[in-house]
């Protein structure tokens, strides 16, 4: 039977397929980081690279991992002899690619380009002409307000300071979401030189204002990148989508075809743009407070390996060569975001940083798979520190209470939700209820607009840290989320939604039994899943409750004073 396949970067390939994408994605992990950095090896020095999609190789982002997958499952469809009638595509030049790969192989296959052509192109010319000027209205409207709250600012101290990266977000501004317990740990002469630098994300241009307020009259000390920044720093970060054209693309041979039409198309898309802007403002940032004779002993980068944390780091290893930079990784490995690994060009080219912290012995080695003489050490696990604490909460025995914790991705987390609403239809609901816990970044709206038809009264939305429901829940679903490993580490058996339509994001390491957890696919899946797990014996709920205390002391280092001191190398009385 012919199948129509596609291969749009959030199109839908067909789930019988997904299993051999993912496996082909899985296998060429290596391959594309050594085609990345060969690519890259011209770019080396070139900031505009660094904070562009093709080299972030954030799979999230960027869809260069995504096409390179296609092409290779496209490859092993023909050579399999799978029918194929049609191939949908968005790119113009994964379609050129193809197009040369079948007449290459004496293939004749109709590829179908999902869009008009020549609005395509109108696009593309018009929209960095309107994006740019309201992007660069924000940013001088940011510097503005950062202004007109300055006199809000606590003195910054003319010691040697530790610079701590953090984002803010409505709800998390003054509180803090990702260091929980580091701020605690030091002493009031500690405090006085230790600076939280605060990037926004999702902050209404309206709540602007207030939130440099709060944050200049908080708890803790904030150092405000829009009090040091210039005009002449926003255009030239603003600018960054016309010097990309000057940069020059090396021939990228895969499977006997030049791929490298992928990266310039990507480039000049605008995909990422305005994180390429913070970016190089990121980096302005830096150059300003060396002009400022601002001292800086130690900096501290919450590092996902983002082309926002490229511009972070390759500012301070360029401007503050002497001061050690430090990568904290407060999350887990995820195999296929592949940014989450430093791979040894980023090392060379001084867009990471030197040392790379990370919340527990189980990430070491894997965190150096594509760098292997890349310095890791263990450091606390903040956000995760509440598993360690003997918790008074326990389940309601008149319920069995399942927690659905949706990712900060949408698409996952309404089809994790879409599942689950089928669930109901056959599961037997006999004080069975359902915690809906949304990503802080969606709101109430947003994700019942995304759930189609009614809100079953099932589903009761939760608010608060997603730890304060853990400990009282039976089983819980998710999907790409270090929750998960997190929920595993309470003995707490946990469900993850695998994504049909493309890359699957799983959170929880392959050394993990799978008796604690269970990969599923479609409701019937997530139903016996819950049944299973819903008639455990005692004897089953403590074997879970003792792997999840290995995996506690494995992959969740407790927060203890101590460590923090380590983490920021301040000699101290632990």
């Amino acid at each position: 039977m012919d199948k129509v396949l596609d291969l749009r970067f959030k199109g839908q390939i067909d789930p019988k397929l997904n299993p051999l994408f993912n496996k082909i994605a899985n296998d060429v992990r290596s391959n594309f980081n050594d085609l990345v950095s060969k690519i890259s090896e011209p770019n080396k020095t070139c900031i505009d690279w660094w904070v562009g999609g093709p080299a972030s190789r954030n799979t999230l982002v960027s869809p260069f991992f995504h096409y390179y997958c296609a092409f290779h499952l496209v490859d092993e469809l023909c050579r399999k002899n799978y029918d194929i009638s049609e191939i949908i595509v968005e790119s113009f030049a994964l379609e050129k690619i193809l197009k040369q790969y079948f007449r290459v192989n004496g293939k004749s296959i109709q590829i179908k380009y999902k869009g008009k052509r020549l609005n395509s192109h109108f696009k593309q010319f018009i929209i960095p002409f309107v994006k740019i000027p309201l992007l660069l209205f924000r940013r001088i409207y940011q510097c503005l307000c950062a202004k007109k709250t300055k006199y809000l600012q606590r003195p910054i101290s003319d010691k040697n300071l530790t610079l701590i990266d953090v984002f803010v977000f409505p709800g998390y501004i003054s509180k803090d979401r990702y260091y929980n317990g580091l701020w605690d740990n030091l002493n009031s002469k500690e405090r006085e030189t230790t600076f939280f630098v605060p990037t926004f994300v999702g902050i209404p241009r309206k709540k602007i204002l207030s939130t440099y307020e709060e944050l200049r009259t908080a708890d803790r000390n904030f150092l405000i990148k829009d009090d040091y920044l210039k005009i002449s720093d926003l255009l030239f970060a603003t600018g960054h989508y016309f010097r990309l054209f000057k940069i020059k693309i090396s021939q990228a041979i895969v499977l006997g075809i030049d791929i490298s039409s992928l990266v310039s198309d990507e480039l000049r898309s605008m995909r990422g743009y305005s994180g390429a802007v913070d970016a190089l403002l990121n980096y302005c940032f830096v150059k300003r407070i060396k002009q400022r004779k601002i001292n800086v002993r130690l900096i501290v980068n919450w590092f996902e390996n983002q082309v926002v944390d490229k511009g972070w780091n390759a500012g301070f290893r360029k401007f503050y060569p002497e001061s050690q930079l430090v990568g904290y990784r407060g999350f887990v490995n995820i195999p296929l975001w592949l940014n989450l690994y430093p791979s040894k060009i980023e090392n060379d080219s001084m867009v990471i940083p030197t040392k790379i912290a990370v919340m527990g012995k189980g990430l070491v080695e894997s965190t150096k798979e594509f760098a292997p003489s890349q310095k890791v050490e263990v450091s606390p696990a903040f956000r995760f520190q509440h598993v360690w604490n003997e918790s008074a909460a326990k389940p309601d025995t008149s319920y069995f209470t399942i927690f659905v914790a949706l990712s900060i991705m949408s698409k996952e987390s309404f089809n994790i939700l879409k599942l689950v609403k089928e669930c109901l239809k056959t599961t037997d609901l006999n004080n069975l209820r359902f915690w809906i816990k949304p990503h802080p970044t969606m709101s109430e709206e947003t994700l019942k607009k995304g759930l189609s038809g009614k809100w079953p009264e099932e589903f009761i939305l939760i608010e608060g840290p997603s730890s304060d429901y853990i400990s009282s829940s039976d089983i819980m679903i998710s999907g790409m989320s270090s929750i998960c490993l997190e929920t595993i580490a309470l003995g707490i058996p946990v469900i993850v939604v695998e994504n049909l339509q493309g890359l699957s994001f799983n959170s929880i390491p392959e050394e993990i039994p799978q008796d604690l957890w269970r990969p599923c696919r479609t409701y019937d899946d997530i139903e016996n899943a819950i049944e299973y797990y819903r008639n455990r014996s005692d004897g089953e709920i403590n074997g879970h409750k003792e792997i999840g205390l290995q995996i506690r002391e494995d992959y969740f280092e407790p927060v203890t004073r101590e460590g923090v001191l380590k983490l920021l190398d301040i000699e101290g009385d632990a």
